[in-house]
């Protein structure tokens, strides 16, 4: 953990993912605009589309390692990592989202640094460094002003949408603590495939495959998911990659950036306006981010 090569290509790589993450938001914000696909059938088709997409690459250029055997406990873990994991972690954000607002949603998801710190310290051993708590509770408050939880109108919480927010913020936790207990076996890239085909069988359970399919209703849709995604692969791959070089909970804090830049986007595509409480929690953020890997660096 003292590469400092390596540290700043962590810390890079969950910069980039954040905003994947983001830049798959505003599509979905647009898709939502135009009342194509819901909530669940685009979380569903996202996973599948990328799902096929990731394992026709795999078959391409890493075949050996795609068809690789597994253990019976191996096994276990890769469908808990997508079928569990990664498919609780989209499902319960845009339940969320229809319980509160998307700025509860964001905030209340960003909890999962908390959850991930906890974790790393009573299953993992990690020792707990005031430096890593003082960054969780800064970028948090950085999330908070970012997304207008201290503005009139900014939060919509209801114990229903506080619950299910929660249950979000431990699943992403969970995909990061899973995702850096992967990279000790996997490829980051294989690792990914099996989150995403283990996802998109559940979601192939939970819903038909026809209504699946009626998101390619028309090719402007039908791009945007594809374009959706190529996004997902990337942002879900960058960002297990960055596991590999900076502690879990400091990539969980990195990613809280993501709300500042969706923002960004929506003002320059959809003319949204660009607030200061935007900018102001953005720099608390990044303020954090420099904070937590100064330590790293002093490792």
């Amino acid at each position: 953990m003292n590469d400092n090569k390596h540290v700043w290509r962590g810390y890079a790589l969950a910069l980039f993912a954040a905003c994947g993450w983001a830049s798959g938001g505003l599509i979905s914000k647009w898709i939502f605009l135009n009342d194509a696909v819901t909530p669940e059938v685009l979380a569903g088709v996202r996973a599948c589309v990328a799902a096929l997409m990731l394992g026709i690459w795999l078959l391409v250029f890493r075949r050996d390692r795609l068809l690789k055997k597994f253990s019976l406990k191996t096994l276990l873990f890769l469908v808990m990592f997508g079928a569990i994991a990664i498919a609780g972690m989209q499902f319960t954000y845009f339940k969320t989202i229809s319980l509160t607002n998307v700025a509860t949603a964001i905030l209340l998801e960003y909890l999962a640094p908390m959850f991930t710190l906890a974790a790393s310290v009573a299953l993992f051993g990690q020792k707990l460094r005031w430096q890593s708590v003082a960054g969780v509770m800064c970028a948090l408050l950085g999330c908070a002003i970012a997304v207008g939880a201290f503005q009139s109108g900014g939060l919509s919480i209801s114990m229903a949408g506080l619950i299910w927010g929660i249950v979000a913020a431990m699943f992403f936790a969970l995909y990061t603590m899973m995702g850096a207990e992967g990279n000790k076996k996997f490829d980051s890239t294989v690792l990914l495939f099996h989150g995403l085909f283990f996802a998109s069988l559940m979601w192939l359970i939970v819903l038909r495959p026809t209504q699946l399919a009626s998101a390619f209703g028309n090719l402007e849709v039908s791009l945007a998911i594809i374009v959706m995604a190529v996004t997902t692969i990337l942002a879900f791959g960058a960002y297990l990659i960055a596991l590999r070089s900076i502690p879990p909970t400091h990539a969980a804090i990195t990613a809280m950036i993501e709300p500042v830049v969706a923002g960004v986007g929506a003002a320059i595509l959809f003319g949204e306006q660009l607030t200061a409480s935007l900018i102001i929690g953005g720099a608390i953020i990044l303020g954090s981010i420099a904070f937590i890997q100064m330590q790293d660096a002093g490792d």
